[in-house]
């Protein structure tokens, strides 16, 4: 791939963690055991302490938990 194919390629809008729980309405805790559970989405890693969502894949979880209503 040349550099004027890296500069085409679409840039995706990652989320950070309080966008998620902003997103998800729910508190950073919450956030924490929901990354534990199977089917959560897997975080990027942009360094070694930073982490970031796709998006796409944030909602995806949302849309098949919400007939998960307990």
């Amino acid at each position: 791939m040349s550099i004027n194919d890296s500069l085409r390629m679409p840039i995706t809008y990652l989320l950070s963690p309080r966008e998620v729980e902003k997103m998800m309405d729910v508190s950073r805790s919450t956030l924490q055991r929901l990354r534990k559970e199977p089917g959560f989405p897997e975080p990027v890693y942009i360094t070694e302490r930073t982490i970031r969502f796709y998006p796409d894949e944030i909602t995806a979880f949302i849309e098949a938990r919400k007939g998960v209503r307990s």
